[in-house]
């Protein structure tokens, strides 16, 4: 019999508020880029571990994205909707969520870290979609349409290794949208 294996991710949504102190040539937008910190993600991501296991006693996983997942081999199929039911509970009480929505002022600074991600991408040798305009980018987020440059790494087919550390090189922005 094949081993079926199911992986869920929830991934940790919020809003960045970094000041950055980065040199003075580099703009606002990449001095805050410079300050995200990946390694945060993957501490919260661990806490919520610890908190789905207290809860259902069961092991998930925490991945250096930030979500946090599982399979077949740690959960039964039978009881994945008490694990789906108790990660995102855990994410809320533990902080790591907010309702998701962004001010214009956000969005704006959300957009120019995006644009910082694509710099960071393409010095590491990917290349990612041209930017839309930030008058599209702030009438398309949040939908099927919106630009983010790591939503097209898929593309790319990267080994778990090689994703920990094109994350740690170059953040995804859009993970850090629930950190106040």
């Amino acid at each position: 019999m094949a081993n079926i294996s199911k992986s869920v991710h929830y991934c940790l949504v919020s809003v960045v508020l970094f000041a950055g102190c980065a040199g003075e040539e580099a703009s606002p937008a990449a001095q805050e880029y410079a300050s995200l910190n990946v390694t945060l993600l993957e501490d919260n991501a661990n806490e919520v571990v610890e908190c789905v296991k207290e809860r259902t006693g069961f092991e998930v996983t925490a991945d250096p994205d930030g979500s946090v997942g599982y399979t077949n081999e740690d959960v039964p199929e039978s009881q994945y909707e008490i694990v789906d039911a108790a990660i995102p509970e855990c994410f809320e009480e533990l902080g790591f969520i907010t309702d998701g929505v962004m001010s214009d002022e956000q969005k704006t600074r959300m957009y120019a870290l995006q644009i910082e991600a694509r710099n960071c991408l393409a010095e590491q040798g990917y290349d990612t979609p041209e930017p839309p305009s930030e008058a599209v980018y702030l009438d398309t987020y949040g939908t099927p349409e919106y630009w983010a440059p790591w939503g097209h790494m898929g593309n790319y087919q990267l080994s778990s290794e090689e994703m920990t550390t094109l994350l740690a090189e170059c953040p995804d922005p859009g993970a850090f949208t629930s950190q106040n």
